[in-house]
């Protein structure tokens, strides 16, 4: 019989061991990600246009886009399916 199996904090020690390897592993995925697009969004109330990653709420229109900044000048490289 091997004496590590007697050993109570084996199990803590490989929870550990897997948690953060699962956090690394995470982590790296997560470098892997780029900012959302930016869209034009058009106001069904009065027109407005707005540059925004997100829908502005109720009542806004997705407009042009993709695009790379903030204020929708700079086209995106990807395309819209």
């Amino acid at each position: 019989m091997h004496c590590a199996q007697n050993n109570p904090i084996m199990p803590v020690e490989r929870l550990l061991t897997c948690a953060l390897l699962a956090t690394l592993a995470l982590a790296s995925v997560a470098g892997w990600s780029a900012p959302a697009p930016w869209y034009w969004w058009y106001s069904r109330l009065d027109g407005q246009r707005h540059c925004a990653q997100f829908s502005p709420g109720p009542g806004w229109e997705q407009g042009p886009g993709p695009f790379r900044d903030l204020n929708c000048s700079i086209p995106h490289p990807m395309t819209r399916s």
